[in-house]
């Protein structure tokens, strides 16, 4: 097993934040998929949550404190998530352009502000939807791997309803 937790405790929150994150990601490929009209905020609201809880899972497996994830240093801060993650060896670019971290700078912009909860704060900009779940799905991927184990991820990621579950771009999103 993967997990480098003290307690369980730890382990079933890390499982607890890592489920919610895929329950974002498939949210959002639903809501892509049968909206008639898709909100870019909505769809990039719902992967800024899907990165926030997958990160977070992957550094509650690495010991690191609660109180350190709900503190105001990371809080909702999807860039200092990062870079305490990528501390603990958390890499996901595989040769992505751009980078999976530009990608999070730019939505972080956005996400950690709640312009997308308020999109009358500002003008945004970014990355299309697509390029920003594709960052979403190599994160929850890297979370996965993490918490619950290469070989665990993998069957999870073959079984048939694997998009539906969010750990798959659903087939019928339109990003």
């Amino acid at each position: 097993m993967a997990v480098n937790t003290t307690t369980r405790t730890t382990y079933y929150t890390a499982r607890g934040f890592l489920e919610q994150a895929f329950a974002c990601a498939a949210a959002a490929d639903a809501y892509s998929a049968r909206s008639p009209m898709v909100n870019t905020p909505t769809l990039n609201f719902l992967m800024g949550r899907a990165i926030e809880l997958g990160m977070k899972a992957y550094l509650l497996s690495k010991n690191t404190p609660m109180d350190s994830l709900r503190s105001r240093t990371i809080g909702h801060d999807l860039e200092a998530a990062l870079a305490l993650a990528v501390e603990k060896g958390f890499n996901t670019d595989e040769g992505a352009a751009p980078t999976d971290g530009q990608v999070i700078a730019v939505l972080n912009k956005h996400y950690s502000e709640k312009d997308f909860e308020y999109p009358q704060k500002s003008h945004m900009g970014g990355f299309n939807e697509g390029i920003v779940r594709a960052t979403t799905n190599r994160v929850l991927r890297t979370a996965a791997i993490e918490v619950w184990g290469r070989e665990a991820y993998e069957q999870r990621a073959s079984e048939p309803e694997a998009q539906n579950n969010g750990l798959l771009i659903g087939a019928d999103s339109k990003y």
